[in-house]
């Protein structure tokens, strides 16, 4: 009894382990179809860091305005790439350009490894294989993650090391196993990005479960939250020792950070409080786990399901994958300016509850009720999927001949509709203007032509159309500094800084060479 019990366990953990090696091939495959996207505001920087340590000899990154895990990866990947570029030096592999892709590959490979832990937390929490396919596709459909994952930075690195000190804590391992890996896990984590140390509210939450579970005694869960920011600090200052042997530098540039995030940061800018939780809130269920609304809201709408199945439970390390999510929300929206990539932490901690909400309903259902259930749930995830992949193959793919027709649809698209075309428009793809005066309904004109900052983000809705690569959700980066692309939008959205950059400035430059022309 005991051999088969072990057996059809050792099957379930294989079969868990084919849909995270699945999934993961399906995250990478997307993620590299998508890594020539241009440019990105903080891979220069990395990159410039271990340039610098190169010349000098010193492996310090000398700013720390982000932990230096990231610095310590990138000059790994670099030692690699020199040790290539001997063997490729005919190649483009020789040329630096290369080593953005090798760096993103690098990162990507790293970030992806977040489905796994997914997946096996579902796993251990509801024994169901089926659960924990459903946790792994749920994950797969966020756009969201599929494009910040393709960023040679730190966000992704540190989503995936929190969840992994997440997972951690659901092993079998004995305990004192469990809480030195996850609180060394987590350290990295605050290692790799400062804000990933929120993680630390969930052990004393861990604490208290394994004390009412009996399983260790007061004294000892005392001892364990003595111990936990002993493994964490030490943990965080091995991925960077600049915090000590550079100690004035570190914390001045944290001192900065804050004050960024607590005084705004161009157009991110935001009213601390309830307006910030508001677009939190809005960006987690609208967009966070797929390009399409409804489904995005439907899995919004299991992740509350999951919660009250922890709570029916009684189970507290189960709760605490919501309550931990709600306490970091509270805290990120005390500041004043508001980047959706400090809100990925949400997407594994809520994809793991959205599984159980869905375990929790087949628990509940009958055979037939159960079948459709999970057909309705594959059949969202595949789509949300087949959407991510479809944008990844827009993205490296750029020519005025595709964005004249692109814009040349859209316009057809809405004949009705008044577009007003900006100057770059009219001169590169040789559009004259369809309108006479202001009084139009769109805005049509290139990233280009606003200078960074001049766009206000996190306004959900504001562009009709994003004509180009796919790269990216526009309305919460519309300073985008990836390739150019055609941008639509509506004129209710429209300030008074991008019409004079696209159209005022044009015509006052037009009308001012017709001046000096006249005899």
């Amino acid at each position: 009894m005991f051999t088969s019990d072990f057996n059809s366990k050792n099957v379930v953990r294989r079969k868990a382990l084919l849909i995270g090696i699945c999934l993961y091939a399906f995250l990478f495959v997307t993620g590299a179809l998508g890594i020539r996207f241009g440019s990105h505001w903080d891979e220069y920087m990395f990159v410039r860091q271990v340039d610098e340590a190169f010349k000098t000899g010193i492996f310090l990154p000398h700013n720390y305005v982000y932990p230096s895990f990231c610095f310590y990866y990138s000059t790994g990947l670099a030692f690699l790439y020199k040790w290539l570029v001997p063997f490729f030096s005919n190649t483009a592999l020789a040329d630096q350009t290369m080593f953005y892709m090798l760096s993103r590959l690098a990162y990507l490979a790293l970030t992806a490894l977040t489905v796994f832990w997914v997946v096996f937390t579902v796993l251990k929490i509801s024994g169901s294989i089926r659960a924990a396919l459903i946790g792994g596709l749920i994950f797969c459909s966020s756009f969201e993650f599929s494009y910040h994952s393709r960023w040679a930075v730190s966000d992704g690195i540190a989503v995936q090391f929190v969840f992994l000190s997440v997972f951690l804590l659901f092993t079998d391992y004995h305990i004192r196993k469990k809480i030195i890996l996850s609180a060394i896990a987590a350290g990295i984590a605050a290692g790799t990005k400062y804000t990933a140390a929120f993680i630390l509210i969930i052990y004393p939450l861990f604490l208290l479960h394994e004390y009412i579970e009996k399983k260790i005694s007061f004294k000892q869960s005392l001892i364990w939250m003595c111990c936990i920011p002993v493994l964490f600090l030490a943990a965080f200052f091995l991925t960077t020792p600049g915090a000590i042997i550079e100690f004035k530098l570190f914390f001045s540039d944290v001192v900065w950070v804050k004050s960024v995030y607590s005084t705004g940061h161009l157009g991110h800018t935001i009213h601390a409080g309830t307006d910030h939780l508001v677009k939190i809130t809005e960006y987690v269920i609208l967009e966070m786990f797929s390009q399409n609304t409804i489904i995005s809201c439907l899995f919004f709408l299991f992740v509350f399901i999951g919660f009250i199945y922890g709570a029916i439970r009684k189970n507290i390390l189960i709760s605490s994958l919501f309550v931990v999510m709600l306490v970091y929300v509270l805290y990120l929206s005390s500041f004043s300016a508001m980047i959706v990539r400090n809100t990925l932490y949400i997407l594994p901690f809520f994809s793991v509850m959205a599984a159980l909400g869905y375990f929790y309903l087949l628990e509940k259902s009958n055979n037939k009720l159960k079948s459709i259930l999970t057909l309705i749930i594959f059949l969202f995830t595949a789509y949300s999927c087949f959407l991510n992949l479809q944008a990844a193959s827009t993205i490296g793919k750029r020519s005025v001949d595709d964005e004249k027709k692109l814009l040349t649809e859209f316009t057809e698209s809405y004949q009705d509709a008044k577009i007003l075309f900006s100057g770059k428009i009219q001169e590169q793809l040789k559009m004259p203007d369809n309108i006479t005066n202001d009084e139009y309904t769109y805005l049509a004109y290139y990233l280009s032509e606003v200078p960074p900052g001049a766009s206000v983000a996190n306004i959900r809705g504001q562009f009709a159309a994003m004509l180009g690569p796919q790269d990216i959700n526009i309305d919460y980066y519309p300073n985008w500094c990836g390739r150019d692309r055609i941008l639509i939008m509506e004129k209710k959205f429209v300030t008074d800084s991008i019409y004079f950059y696209t159209i005022k400035q044009q015509r006052t430059a037009i009308s001012s060479d017709q001046n000096t022309a006249m005899p």
